[in-house]
């Protein structure tokens, strides 16, 4: 059990299964208390150092794409200063976008669904990739078509195991990335460059129109994009979210501004479901943040039971539900790729506010977007945990989508 320990807390972060045959478990063992592993973190090596500080000075288009080595690490202050020092634009891949402040001026936007396409140009055709952290998972890396055949890369990661298995680096450095960027950050020279400031003003401008809310509203559903304007306007900064796998997912992405670290919560594994579970963790780790869980009716459906534990005990979780009464994913695919073979993606959904009231929560329906805001505050301020189901346009199933032809149900 202490190499399990070890083994869960050290390198990559992660889960262990421990399997014991069945005899074992019927057994009385004597309980020998042990000191726990101690491990040393991994510190780069001291040329590799160099040789990456030296080809970040060179490159006139460079770019840093970090992941979840940099929040599991909690190194995004580390980062900012070396962001800041050697002027570089920064991306988070997919599902870490709290691993750097969105509004700072390096931010250049996050890797996912629905990633820009003059941002991916900037990639393909950057003479230098920086890579934090990041496995390279296929969301992130566009189905692995991310980076040119030629890339020049950098990839610094605590794992031998995630180095050059998706892309094979020009710099490979194993290491722990707060190690890399503390030693970095002493060694490195400032870098002040005219273009590179420019460059840097440019794709964050990019960003900000990107991500920049819609006021759409609608009185026959609830238009999703409206949805957040009025929800990015109304949350601290420091509320958690927590969310599902879900085309939802791709109004928070593109429209959800995160600026401190740690205020994201969700599956980089495509997990349905993880959305409340998530949240009611999150709440008790803190309790005196406002936690908002966002899910899609298709995932909340299949972890909606544990509304009952938040109520039982007391963890006060405001859960949002985007409910169009389908799994808006498959059918997504299924219309691109299979035109008028839709087949068991529609969903015959009950009232979610009134289940959760039937559980002692609170509970909302919201059909228009004018009703959100004050449905929003109600849960808040109810002291108790709460559902707010909002009504979408099942015919809207992306952010970004054009929706003339959609306004009417």
């Amino acid at each position: 059990m202490h190499r399990a320990f070890h083994i869960a807390r050290s390198g990559r972060p992660g889960p262990v299964v421990v399997s014991l045959p069945h005899d074992m478990l019927e057994d009385t063992a004597l309980f020998l208390e042990q000191k726990p592993y101690e491990a040393a973190p991994l510190i780069p090596n001291e040329e590799s150092l160099d040789e990456a500080l030296m080809e970040i000075s060179k490159s006139r288009k460079p770019v840093l794409i970090v992941g979840g080595g940099i929040t599991q690490s909690k190194s995004t202050q580390l980062l900012i200063q070396f962001a800041e020092a050697l002027q570089l634009p920064v991306l988070t891949s997919y599902r870490r976008m709290d691993a750097f402040p969105n509004k700072h001026p390096c931010y250049a936007g996050c890797l996912g669904f629905g990633t820009p396409s003059n941002l991916l140009d900037y990639i393909q055709n950057a003479d230098l990739v920086i890579a934090l952290g990041t496995r390279f998972s296929q969301v992130t890396t566009q189905d692995y078509s991310l980076l040119a055949d030629n890339a020049r890369l950098i990839h610094v990661d605590i794992s031998p195991d995630e180095i050059g298995k998706v892309y094979t680096p020009t710099l490979p450095i194993l290491a722990d990335v707060k190690q890399f960027l503390l030693k970095a950050l002493e060694k490195m020279t400032e870098i002040k460059d005219a273009e590179r400031e420019e460059l840097l003003t440019e794709l964050h401008s990019n960003y900000i129109e990107f991500s920049t809310t819609k006021a759409d509203y609608s009185t026959d559903y609830v238009d999703m994009d409206g949805m957040m304007h009025d929800l990015v306007q109304s949350l601290p900064e420091d509320a958690v979210i927590t969310s599902d796998s879900g085309n939802f997912f791709g109004w928070v992405s593109r429209y959800y501004r995160f600026v401190q670290e740690n205020t994201y919560v969700g599956s980089t594994s495509g997990a349905m479901g993880y959305g409340l579970p998530a949240a009611i963790g999150a709440k008790l780790a803190h309790p005196r943040k406002a936690v908002i869980s966002i899910s899609g009716d298709g995932g909340y459906t299949m972890t909606m039971q544990e509304l009952e534990t938040a109520v039982r005990e007391n963890i006060p979780v405001v859960t949002i539900v985007a409910n169009n009464n389908m799994y808006g994913t498959i059918r997504m695919h299924q219309e691109k790729h299979f035109p008028n073979r839709v087949v068991g993606t529609s969903l015959s959904n009950p009232n979610f506010a009134k289940m959760a009231m039937l559980v002692g929560a609170h509970g909302e329906q919201v059909a228009k977007n004018e009703d959100f805001i004050p449905a929003l505050e109600r849960a808040l301020s109810s002291g108790r945990p709460a559902v707010i189901e909002v009504l979408t346009n099942p015919k809207i199933l992306s952010a970004g989508q054009i929706k003339e032809s959609c306004f009417k149900l």
